[in-house]
């Protein structure tokens, strides 16, 4: 509904059915999420890239307490048999696709231990999430002469930011390793 605001959209009923074990980190929530958002696209007959979808249905899970990305359902969107996707992230995109190894095989297991995926965990997650975000806002808030250049955490790196390794520890050990609430506003 954010990314349409000015269109009411109509809901659906749905009746959901799968074989991926939940929370065996196989990525049921996520194959949840790329599914109902199919049948709402469809229901509301949005105009909808599919690569804003995989967008979407990353920023989707945030809503049921998850600050992950958007790879799972970049997968499950756009997995090819036998082929392996060349993707770009922000913005997200399909680059290419390429036959996979013919001497290789990929087996996915389901170890059968589940995914401790409690509020603690979550929290743990997030802050994870949270952290990365914050060093970013710092160090672009420390050094405003690189703050151009850095759009997302993958930014903060030698080649982009034209500096050696040496500088680039430099400015990651400014960072403090712990920081109130308080401290960050």
């Amino acid at each position: 509904q954010e990314h349409f605001r000015r269109r009411p959209l109509l809901g659906a009923d749905l009746v959901i059915h799968g074989t991926i074990p939940v929370g065996s980190g196989l990525s049921s929530s996520s194959a949840m999420v790329v599914g109902a958002a199919e049948v709402l696209v469809s229901v509301n007959q949005l105009p909808l890239r599919p690569s804003i979808l995989v967008d979407l249905c990353g920023e989707g899970e945030w809503f049921v307490g998850t600050r992950g990305g958007a790879n799972d359902h970049a997968a499950i969107k756009f997995g090819r048999r036998g082929s392996v996707a060349h993707v770009g992230f922000f913005p997200f995109e399909v680059l290419d696709f390429v036959p996979f190894f013919e001497d290789y095989v990929v087996v996915v297991c389901n170890s059968g231990v589940q995914a401790r995926k409690s509020q603690k965990a979550r929290i743990g997650f997030n802050k994870r999430i949270l952290g990365y975000t914050a060093g970013e806002l710092i160090l672009c808030q420390q050094h405003p002469d690189l703050a151009p250049s850095i759009h997302h955490l993958r930014d903060v790196s030698c080649e982009n930011l034209g500096i050696s390794l040496a500088e680039l520890y430099r400015l990651l050990k400014e960072l403090p390793l712990s920081i109130t609430r308080r401290e960050l506003m």
